[in-house]
This record gives C-alpha cells, structure tokens and sequence, in this order.
C-alpha cells in the first residue's frame, strides 16, 4: 500500500494559521502531525510534517496539499515522498 511523507513550512504565519492548516490536513485525511523549527533560515520557520497512507496516487497528495495549505492564505511550499 503507498504511503506518503509530506512536509509544509507556511510563511509568515503564525499559530492559528497553523491550527488551520492541521484542520485542513486532516480533513484531507492525513495523519501523523511533527512540528520542527527550521534552524537553518528562521526560528518562526516551522516544518510540519504528515503522512498520507492508502491506495492513493502522487497526484492525490499533491493535491490534496495544495487544497489545505491554500486555506491558510500564506504563501506556502511543499515536498512530498513516497515510503517504501
């Protein structure tokens, strides 16, 4: 069965816009929320992380991605990987 690690860092936002996005994501039905600041650029830089298990294609997560974080109103970006 896939299964998929997506990561999301948000800019410029803050905690509710956060609390949007996990709302969104599990509506997306994705699970498994970390949180982590990015220590390289900015320590309001969070990553968050989610997995997305089940017979669902690259496409779907991708999509499904853009859907949550684009009710954040932030500008936003995303990586998605496949598990093995």
């Amino acid at each position: 069965m896939p299964g998929f690690i997506t990561r999301i860092e948000l800019y410029k936002a803050d905690q509710n816009d956060y609390e949007i996005l996990h709302r969104e994501m599990r509506k997306e039905l994705f699970t498994g929320l970390k949180v982590s600041p990015d220590k390289n650029r900015n320590k309001d830089l969070k990553q968050v992380e989610y997995t997305r298990e089940g017979p669902i294609s690259l496409l779907d997560v991708n999509s499904a991605t853009l859907r949550a974080a684009g009710k954040t109103g932030r500008k936003y970006s995303f990586t998605v990987i496949r598990k093995r």
